[in-house]
């Protein structure tokens, strides 16, 4: 980890999958882990459940001066896998050289097609959230299972810390639901470096 970076992530989900509250949760547990600057920016409009929005993340040692869209980021995270399957080069915009990819998919990395030098990483957060029925508002929740990809595939945060927050966030079945799913997306999310 570089100490004076700042390490900008682009969020891609839809409305209802809890891609905000994903991208709060690491904002979070940055803060708690010693990051001076955390910032979760949500890019929501008209958009109604289901619709795609963005969010803008940044995470610094320093205090960030910066509150702006991110349109080249060191980390992609995209929670949905059709917006992946159907706009993959929408989602991978920008995405510096040696960045890195968190997908949710029940693809292998290998099977991702691109053509940049990136880390990608995949885990099927749908087919968990199915398996532990995280079922909110008719719908599979997927972001604590893409969690749990993103500590493992980023190493900016430690597993324990974001644990921690969610065991205060979320209590009784439900939490232990989404810790489970966390713990679970983090030892099947595999990443490869092309």
């Amino acid at each position: 980890m570089n100490e004076n970076k700042i390490y900008e992530i682009r969020w891609h989900g839809r409305g209802g999958q809890g891609t905000v509250t994903a991208a709060n949760m690491v904002s979070a547990a940055a803060f708690a882990d010693g990051y001076k600057g955390v910032q979760s920016i949500p890019l929501i409009g008209a958009e109604r459940r289901g619709s795609a929005i963005q969010v803008f993340s940044r995470l610094s040692k320093e205090t960030i001066r910066i509150h702006s869209q991110i349109q080249y980021p060191d980390i992609v995270v995209c929670i949905d896998p059709s917006l992946f399957a159907s706009y993959a080069d929408m989602v991978m915009s920008g995405i510096k050289e040696d960045g890195i990819l968190i997908v949710n998919s029940s693809k292998k990395p290998e099977e991702i097609n691109t053509d940049k030098k990136i880390k990608i990483c995949t885990v099927d957060a749908s087919g968990i959230s199915v398996n532990l029925n995280l079922e909110f508002g008719g719908a599979f929740v997927v972001n604590s299972p893409m969690l749990g990809a993103f500590v493992k595939g980023t190493g900016l945060i430690q597993l324990e810390t974001l644990l921690s927050l969610l065991e205060k966030k979320w209590k009784g079945e439900w939490g232990a639901r989404n810790i489970e799913a966390v713990k679970t997306a983090y030892e099947k999310c595999t990443c490869v470096k092309k």
